[in-house]
């Protein structure tokens, strides 16, 4: 299974699961801290959003590079992400017939909602990353001496023999714990062209 979707299916039981953590929250909240019931929602539709953001990021980790701007972007949208859940959720305790605890409720899902939207835009790749990623700077796993432009896998410093999968997914690794989406079939594809050809990098 390729490392993306294996990292989906995580995404979907994470999404999938909100709810039911949600019920447990408010149940435990409400028995052992705040007997209201508005109160206890909306404490319960914070920490839930807590578990959210914490579960969403292990999930992608791998597959994001941690930029400085992507990191404050991903906190920014934590915030502009409230604003229209207090908007709807405020609405809705507004409209007669509605009890007091759908403003909580809707305005948790509207959060939720929002802010996976912005991390999918926040966290995309860019071009050149892409590019980056195709062509990483390829080191010795045990002493760190550059292995680009070589016909085999064993340096030629402290003579380590790796294979070109480790020399790889550890110059990944060094890029911030980036793995591209197709990184099994683009390793195939360069293990198959070092065997004609040097790895297309410049020695550093």
């Amino acid at each position: 299974m390729y490392a993306v979707v294996s990292r989906a299916v995580l995404a979907l039981i994470a999404i999938a699961s909100t709810p039911v953590a949600y019920v447990l929250l408010f149940v435990s909240i409400e028995r052992t801290w705040l007997r209201a019931d508005h109160e206890a929602l909306w404490v319960t539709s914070i920490l839930t959003g807590l578990v959210l953001i914490v579960a969403w990021i292990l999930v992608w980790r791998q597959h994001v590079i941690g930029t400085g701007d992507r990191v404050r972007m991903t906190a920014a949208a934590v915030i502009w992400s409230s604003v229209p859940a207090f908007l709807i959720g405020a609405w809705v305790e507004s409209l007669s017939g509605w009890s007091r605890g759908g403003g909580p409720v809707f305005g948790g899902a509207v959060w939720a909602l929002c802010w996976l939207a912005s991390t999918a835009l926040i966290w995309r790749e860019r071009p050149g990353e892409r590019s980056d990623s195709i062509a990483p700077d390829i080191r010795c796993t045990a002493c760190g001496y550059s292995m680009n432009g070589l016909r085999e896998a064993r340096c030629p410093e402290c003579g380590r023999q790796s294979t070109l999968d480790e020399l790889l997914t550890a110059a990944w690794q060094r890029r911030g714990g980036v793995l591209a989406d197709n990184h099994e079939a683009r390793a195939n594809r360069v293990t198959t062209a070092a065997a004609s050809r040097p790895l297309e990098a410049s020695r550093a």
